[in-house]
């Protein structure tokens, strides 16, 4: 079991955050060397890949039915078998004809053209699939292939041979001499500091990485300081209609949305998780098929059901709201009572002769100081028409009574001091002014916050509209697909 994130939230808030902690500069191209345009390598699928997607196609059928257990079949493994599957097919068990379909194919021919039009330069073949082993692996199948076109088995290197820090060393130095032309190895092992740039012409992208990050790693042992050629190439292998192109869409999305979220610019609020490899039943089909509608349908689909997803979150916070509305409509018209109360009990109090009530006082707070800390509520007695009673859950820290007069209950807070609980009687006699001035200024808050919440009410949604839009333009798709599929 893996623990991980499966969504970032609040996304707006988190870049800002990042902005006041972080700073971060471009790259300074001036002293790098000038990349021309990505050179890909397109493949066409043969006609044994085409058969195997559709197997793949099969699995996710019986995985989606529930006819296999996940331990035995997942969506995870049919990506890992699709992406092997568009490297080489015998890594899948398969046979492949080495010829136009075939990746080492193109990779052989081109890292050959370059090793004879410039004769002191080297390249970087990178391959994260299928690395050196006893059984049939892509290194050592390419190794061959290009010694087959005459490139010298002493100047072919793979990074796995060299185990410790001092034969990597001796092995960076032996290519920036040129002694090494063509190096093969895997992001992990030949991507963070191999300091190999100097005679570096071209490096090859047999496969696709998981992350931004591998690439910008892989891409930086060429745009590096050091290297003396003024241009360089990179070349990327894509096999049509294969598990590569899922892999550099998701590399994409996942570059898009670091760079977004870095710059500031990113104000999607939820992203799910980045770090998942697997497909969905409809991509799998897409790919299988190799029919263009398919992708469009597919991410339609997907488009849809997000939408779906936000509707459903747009309607709960409605409900949300009502229901807030609901409750300060009743605290409302709790305070708008209280506040005519406590208007009646003001002019009561202005009615007062407080000379008069003196030995009520001493003779209240002496009661409170006997009663103060009981067990439950209990009544001590009145105080100028006031019922006084201590808490049902007294404070033990802060100590306080219960005055009520006309259904309205007044909390006054109590010390150890005799005369000071004294003065407190007297001053909440006194104070009717500025509990009136708390309620209304409480009423004012409340008020305001209720209009607000119907202000976001009132604001109209295209939710709904945009999932109508959506389902219409599925099912459009969907029926030029049957069409399609029946002819």
């Amino acid at each position: 079991m893996i623990n991980r994130f499966t969504k970032f939230v609040n996304m707006p808030e988190l870049s800002r955050l990042l902005g006041q902690v972080s700073v971060f500069y471009a790259m300074d191209r001036k002293e790098l060397p000038e990349q021309c345009d990505y050179r890909d390598c397109i493949i066409e699928k043969s006609k044994e890949l085409s058969a195997y997607m559709l197997f793949l196609y099969e699995r996710t059928q019986k995985i989606r039915a529930k006819q296999v257990a996940k331990e035995q079949d997942n969506m995870l493994k049919v990506s890992t078998d699709g992406r092997k599957a568009a490297l080489h097919m015998r890594l899948v068990g398969g046979d492949q004809p080495y010829d136009e379909h075939n990746k080492l194919f193109w990779c052989a021919e081109n890292v050959t053209a370059i090793y004879e039009k410039d004769p002191q330069s080297t390249q970087l073949i990178f391959c994260d699939i299928s690395t050196p082993k006893n059984s049939f692996n892509i290194y050592q199948e390419l190794s061959r292939r290009l010694k087959e076109r005459g490139i010298p088995a002493r100047e072919i290197a793979f990074i796995h041979s060299y185990k410790s820090e001092e034969s990597r060393k001796q092995l960076f130095d032996e290519i920036n001499m040129g002694k090494i032309r063509v190096l093969i190895g895997s992001t992990f092992k030949l991507g963070i500091g191999a300091n190999v740039q100097s005679k570096l012409k071209a490096i090859h992208h047999l496969d696709v990485p998981w992350r931004p990050a591998d690439m910008v790693q892989r891409e930086g042992r060429i745009l590096r300081r050091g290297n003396e050629n003024d241009e360089v190439y990179i070349y990327r292998y894509i096999t049509k209609g294969s598990f590569d192109a899922y892999s550099w869409q998701i590399l994409e999305n996942k570059q898009k949305f670091i760079s977004q979220f870095l710059s500031g610019t990113e104000y999607q609020r939820t992203v799910e998780d980045l770090e998942n490899q697997e497909l969905t039943y409809a991509q799998v089909k897409a790919l299988a098929l190799a029919q263009p509608l398919m992708k469009e349908y597919t991410e339609k689909m997907n488009e849809l059901r997000a939408t779906q997803i936000l509707l459903q979150t747009e309607e709960k916070i409605a409900r949300e709201t009502r229901s807030e509305i609901a409750g300060l409509d009743k605290q409302i018209a709790k305070m708008r009572n209280d506040i005519m109360l406590t208007e009646q009990n003001k002019l009561y109090e202005e009615g007062l002769n407080f000379s008069d009530f003196q030995i009520n006082f001493e003779k209240c707070v002496q009661l409170i100081e006997n009663k103060l800390f009981g067990a439950a509520s209990q009544k001590i007695g009145e105080l100028a028409e006031f019922h006084v009673y201590t808490p049902e859950k007294q404070s033990q820290s802060k100590p306080y009574l219960c005055f009520e007069r006309l259904g309205i209950v007044y909390f006054v807070e109590f010390g150890n001091s005799k005369s000071g609980n004294m003065t407190r009687l007297k001053n909440f006699l006194k104070g009717f002014d500025k509990i009136l001035q708390n309620f209304r200024k409480e009423l004012i808050n409340c008020e305001n916050k209720k209009e607000l919440l119907e202000d976001r009410l009132r604001e109209k949604s295209l939710t709904a509209e945009k999932i109508k839009r959506l389902e219409k333009e599925v099912q459009e798709l969907f029926n030029k697909i049957k069409n399609v599929d029946k002819t």
